[in-house]
């Protein structure tokens, strides 16, 4: 077995002991986290099998998320408390209820969706 082979194997294997562990935590039964992680590592060694690809740290995802949860956290009065809570400026916190705004509103005038006279 070359040390390719070897750390692909190895990475599986963090891969399925990593969701168990979580799965556990999360209250099921250990034999139900073990097949339900073992079926995520199946279906991600099936779907991705033979590629190569950079696993990111989740920056952008993080940033995504928090940026949601301002969001629906915000009631206008506590922008000081949700910049201090995510670590973040006012400024910025102000920021991302723009953005998240915007995108929001972009949703309601999605072109993509049927016009009720369509139906």
């Amino acid at each position: 077995m070359t040390d390719k082979q070897e750390r692909n194997g190895q990475f599986l294997f963090d891969l399925l002991e990593l969701n168990i562990q979580l799965l556990k935590d999360s209250g099921i039964e250990e034999k139900k986290a073990f097949d339900m992680a073992l079926e995520t590592c199946q279906t991600l060694a099936g779907r991705y099998a033979g590629l190569q690809f950079y696993f990111p740290k989740g920056k952008k995802l993080l940033s995504i998320i928090n940026q949601s949860k301002v969001f629906q956290e915000c009631n206008g009065r506590n922008i000081d408390e949700l910049a201090i809570k995510y670590g973040y400026s006012a400024v910025h916190i102000y920021r991302m209820l723009n953005k998240e705004h915007k995108q929001r509103q972009g949703d309601m005038f999605d072109t993509n969706q049927p016009s009720l006279l369509d139906l």
